[in-house]
């Protein structure tokens, strides 16, 4: 559930993805972030790291991206 009060915002993460699908290094991005409190960096950032992604024997080592969390608050 929602847990970071009753505001909403969106996060930046700046990820790295290793060849086997898994997000090694999370990043919190000010740039494109907006009303981005504490909790939602946080939340972000943990989120990222548990993603998962296809494996891919021809990719690279790492792969760079980025994920746009938006946090919605709702009564």
């Amino acid at each position: 559930g929602y847990t970071c009060g009753n505001v909403n915002g969106t996060v930046k993460v700046a990820i790295i993805v290793d060849k086997g699908g898994k997000v090694i290094s999370a990043t919190y991005m000010e740039v494109g972030s907006q009303n981005a409190s504490e909790c939602m960096r946080q939340k972000a950032v943990e989120y990222a790291l548990k993603s998962r992604f296809n494996y891919s024997g021809q990719a690279s080592d790492k792969q760079e991206g980025i994920i746009t969390y938006r946090f919605v608050f709702r009564n």
